[in-house]
C-alpha cells in the first residue's frame, strides 16, 4: 500500500514521525508531498535540548504534478451533467426529500 503524506507548514516531530513509523511497520510505503518546495519547520518536545530543525522537501518530495488542463469540452460536459441531474426538480417532476417531509406533516 502506498500512502501520500502532505506537509504544508510547521509541525511537531511526533505528528509526522510516529505515524510514519507505524505505517511503515504495518507494510505501507509513505511518500512526502508538498506544494511548496521551501523547507518546512519541525518543532520538537525537547526544544530545550534539541533546537528546532527544518526538513528540506525539495530533496524528499520532488515536484508537484502539473495542474490538469481544463478544456471547453470538459467544462461543457460537467455543466451539462449538473443541468440534467437538476432538470426533474426544475420541471417539478420530482420533489426534494425535505419538501416531501414538510408537505406530508399534518397540522394541529
Amino acid at each position: 500500500m502506498k500512502i501520500a503524506v502532505l506537509l504544508a507548514d510547521a509541525f511537531q516531530d511526533s505528528e509526522y514521525f510516529l505515524p510514519k513509523y507505524e505505517l511503515e511497520r504495518a507494510g505501507a510505503r509513505t511518500d512526502v508531498i508538498s506544494l511548496d518546495p521551501k523547507p518546512v519547520e519541525i518543532f520538537s518536545y525537547f526544544s530545550r535540548v534539541v533546537p528546532t530543525y527544518f526538513m528540506d522537501l525539495a530533496e524528499i518530495a520532488g515536484d508537484a504534478p502539473p495542474a490538469p488542463e481544463v478544456t471547453t469540452l470538459g467544462r461543457f460536459r460537467e455543466n451539462l451533467g449538473v443541468v440534467l441531474r437538476s432538470l426533474p426538480y426544475l420541471l417539478s417532476l420530482k420533489r426534494p426529500g425535505y419538501a416531501l417531509r414538510l408537505t406530508s406533516q399534518t397540522g394541529p
